[in-house]
């Protein structure tokens, strides 16, 4: 306790425990000495040195809460079971090896963390501690648990993520109580059946090749085994994550999700969007990114998806019914157009259009139909033209254009644009604007640098160009940051 004393009723506790616990080694202590800290509850010790816990605390039995979290524990003493009021124990960060039956001997615990240490096995009688909700045994090295855990009635959250657990006991699955299961990051194949709704369960970074037969409202099983999965009639999932699994067809039962407003099906091998998800309609986060998909079946206009991304997929077109989506955002990065699709130019609740790594070449007049569009994002692209209209858009914030084949940008002095990207292109002048902040318009050919054409930049890329002259230099209160490298002033 170098760090932290606690003091009770004006006593150092402190010295007071030390004075007692040598008394005790000697058999010497007396019911008066230890009666001075019988009123004391709660002992933090987080953050020392403390390698072992002292018998004298152990003989404070009104104490309910002991944290010895982050020291240099290696073992829980047996006698921790003289604790028979302790209702939170924190031994986490330490470098303990094994808990001790009499651990679970304590009647009235209702929290345990154990959080990163070293433990490997639990003893079989932690049910004995029939009062635990909270159990904490993360970041350990744990391969097995014990059947007698799914007879703690009323577990409510359980952490075992970071762990080597292999397989799970069935028993897990009969707590009713349960609401959330953390099993990221192991090494389990299967999970057991749950009788019971959870609220969450994360199992993340396994190598589960079964959808399990759980009824939660939240389910994340990214990075794991599955090539198929199905979804039973009657379910409560709000938010789904089968990213970065082998899966190649979306299933009939898709329909069933009649909750789910947050599906993430990235990083798999599928190759169409089928009908069945008509009739998800509360969906609104749709994540189809990295996959396959070269055909988009139709999705009802009364569809409620906000947030569409089909990034990194084969699309060369979006079938006509997309423009009676209400997305706010789409993602069509990593594809195969030639051109922004029509039909996207009708999705009139359109904020964010992201079409990076694609081969279109020109942007249309009816870009100017998004209103209320305030990203544009189409860098790496053989845009050659952009359309004058898009001085027409006043929502319009942000426009990244890097790598295309720009050699002249049209007027947007008066517009909002605040941030303008036109990096690795053929432009000669810079573009002017009144509210521009940012502007990065590295490895162009521009030639001047005229700096009242934009009186409020902050953020000034200019760097690999040809400019000879600048302009106006003494006259920016704004500016911060001036990148002028590799061109040819004298």
């Amino acid at each position: 306790l170098e760090k932290e004393i606690i003091k009770v009723g004006g006593k150092d506790v402190f010295k007071t425990l030390t004075a007692l616990n040598e008394k005790y080694k000697e058999g010497s202590i007396t019911k008066q000495e230890l009666q001075q800290l019988q009123d004391l509850q709660q002992i933090n010790c987080i953050n020392n040195r403390i390698d072992n816990i002292s018998k004298s605390v152990c003989l404070l039995s009104n104490l309910t809460r002991l944290v010895v979290s982050n020291n240099l524990l290696s073992e829980i003493p047996p006698y921790i079971n003289q604790l028979k009021n302790l209702k939170h124990l924190f031994l986490n960060d330490n470098k303990l090896k094994y808990v001790p039956p009499e651990c679970f001997e304590l009647k009235h615990l209702e929290v345990l963390n154990l959080r990163n240490n070293e433990i490997a096995l639990l003893p079989d009688n932690i049910h004995q501690s029939k009062q635990l909700r909270y159990i904490d045994l993360s970041c350990n090295i744990l391969y097995s648990l014990p059947d007698t855990i799914g007879k703690l009635s009323k577990l409510t959250d359980l952490y075992l993520h970071d762990n080597e657990l292999v397989s799970l006991p069935k028993s897990l699955g009969n707590i009713s109580s349960l609401n959330i299961l953390n099993l990221n990051d192991n090494y389990l194949k299967l999970l057991p059946k749950f009788k019971y709704q959870l609220k969450e369960v994360l199992c993340n970074n396994n190598f589960i090749h079964k959808f399990p037969n759980v009824n939660t409202s939240v389910l994340y099983l990214k990075n794991n085994h599955i090539t198929s999965f199905s979804i039973k009639k009657i379910n409560y999932f709000t938010k789904v994550d089968l990213s970065h699994n082998y899966i190649k067809i979306i299933p009939k039962s898709i329909k069933y999700l009649k909750h789910v407003y947050i599906l993430n099906l990235s990083y798999n091998n599928i190759q169409k969007i089928s009908r069945e998800m008509n009739l998800i309609n509360n969906i609104k986060y749709l994540v189809l990114h990295d996959n396959s998909i070269k055909k988009i079946l139709k999705i009802y206009d009364t569809s409620k998806i906000t947030h569409l991304n089909l990034s990194n997929n084969n699309l060369t077109h979006l079938p006509s019914y997309f423009q009676n989506l209400k997305l706010s955002v789409l993602e069509l990065s990593n594809n195969k157009f030639e051109y922004i699709p029509p039909y996207v130019f009708n999705i009139k609740t359109l904020t964010t259009l992201k079409m990076n790594n694609n081969k279109i070449t020109y942007i249309s007049d009816d870009i100017s139909k998004l209103t209320f569009l305030k990203i544009l994002e189409v860098n790496n692209n053989r845009i050659m033209y952009v359309s004058n209209s898009i001085s027409k858009m006043i929502c319009l914030e942000v426009i990244l254009l890097d790598r295309n084949n720009l050699s002249c940008f049209p007027d947007i002095t008066n517009t909002n644009i605040r941030v303008l990207s036109v990096s690795y292109n053929n432009l000669k002048y810079l573009p002017h604007n009144n509210n521009m902040e940012q502007l990065h318009a590295s490895y162009n050919k521009i030639i001047e640098l005229n700096l009242n054409q934009i009186p409020y930049i902050k953020l000034l890329d200019v760097s690999h160009n040809e400019i000879s002259t600048i302009h106006s230099i003494n006259n920016q209160s704004e500016l911060s940051f001036l990148s002028i490298h590799h061109n040819h002033i004298t």
